[in-house]
């Protein structure tokens, strides 16, 4: 069964998420608030996907990005959601190491 751990700010965007991915396939899943309970929860329950919010508090998503992708032998995907206010911050996050970058509005399937 693989974990998804999914970081956003808002508890509506986490229940849609994970609603929706639940009925896509086996999965444990993980929520966080904010960065630095994201960086906790990655910490503890080794996930083999994290969904982040670019906007979250508490950690900037391209740090969070950083610390999950510094250890070579981690072979967790990142994927970052981000706003059309956010568009600029995709090369850096990008640069961090995340593996797919996804603009607000998206379909969940893209997920």
């Amino acid at each position: 069964m693989k974990k998804i751990l999914v970081i956003d700010d808002y508890l509506s965007s986490r229940e849609v998420m994970v609603d929706f991915l639940s009925k896509t396939g086996d999965y444990k899943f993980f929520k966080a608030s904010d960065g630095k309970e994201g960086i906790k929860m990655f910490d503890s329950w080794c996930p083999d996907i994290v969904i982040i919010d670019l906007g979250i508090h508490g950690v900037r998503a391209e740090e969070l990005v950083r610390l999950i992708k510094k250890n070579p032998q981690n072979k967790t995907k990142v994927i970052v959601l981000c706003g059309r206010d956010d568009l600029d911050r995709e090369p850096m996050t990008k640069a961090a190491g995340c593996d797919v970058f996804l603009k607000k509005p998206f379909h969940l399937l893209q997920l």
